[in-house]
């Protein structure tokens, strides 16, 4: 057997919503750490607060009804604004936005250990159910099986505007990209004639990687 369901217990104290509702925050969410206004706090520059804002955006029609149907019975605000884009046009979507109340916010990661800097941790130790329910939330925010996969774009602290940074890092960019195959990269040779090995899994769909591109693929066929 090359692999099987992790059985890792019980798992967290959050309900298989609240898990999915933090695939969505993975994929499509922010946490932000508010600082308590206290006279000992110190800039929110130099140390991160202690009172979590959970956060959530998303612009497709579908996924807004389905995380609106998620959430529905918890304590949040809820915007809906559009966004001007690089260009200056106005995006034809409105990006709507849900703002879970701090305290909630708290709770939710103390109970499940979410930490959106770091989640591996907290994805290993949920249970079956609310691994499945999470990953739901994950593929519907990244757009696995739609067609989509994620790209990646590296960029340096210092590159960006409007930011004084003392000490620039490296960051980059996690968005949905269609894939897509440049001429450049079109090779054709003659493989010969033989027996091939195929792929096949009873979900239908496995992964694969080919260089740096991780993608989803269908069964093969069994064909000699």
């Amino acid at each position: 057997m090359a692999a099987a369901p992790a059985e890792t217990g019980s798992g967290p104290a959050i309900s298989l919503r609240e898990a999915e509702l933090l695939g969505w925050v993975l994929g499509d969410g922010w946490v932000i750490h508010f600082k308590s206004r206290t006279p000992e706090s110190t800039h929110w520059r130099t140390q991160r607060g202690t009172r979590p804002s959970v956060r959530l955006g998303q612009s497709k029609p579908e996924h807004v009804k389905r995380i609106d149907q998620m959430v529905s019975g918890l304590l949040f605000t809820r915007t809906v604004r559009r966004i001007k884009k690089p260009n200056g046009e106005v995006s034809e979507l409105p990006l709507v936005t849900w703002e879970f109340h701090r305290p909630y916010s708290a709770e939710l990661l103390r109970r499940s250990g979410y930490n959106h800097q770091d989640p591996v941790p907290f994805v290993l130790s949920l249970s079956l159910g609310q691994r499945e329910a999470f990953l739901r939330g994950v593929f519907g925010a990244e757009g696995y099986l739609s067609g989509m996969r994620p790209g990646f774009t590296p960029w340096r602290m210092e590159t960006r505007r409007n930011l004084d940074c003392a000490n620039p890092k490296t960051g980059g960019d996690i968005r949905e990209t269609k894939p897509f195959l440049g001429g450049e990269k079109i090779r054709r040779e003659d493989a010969g004639r033989g027996t091939v090995w195929c792929v096949t899994t009873d979900l239908g769909t496995w992964t694969m990687r080919q260089g740096q591109q991780v993608m989803l693929t269908g069964n093969g066929l069994n064909r000699g």
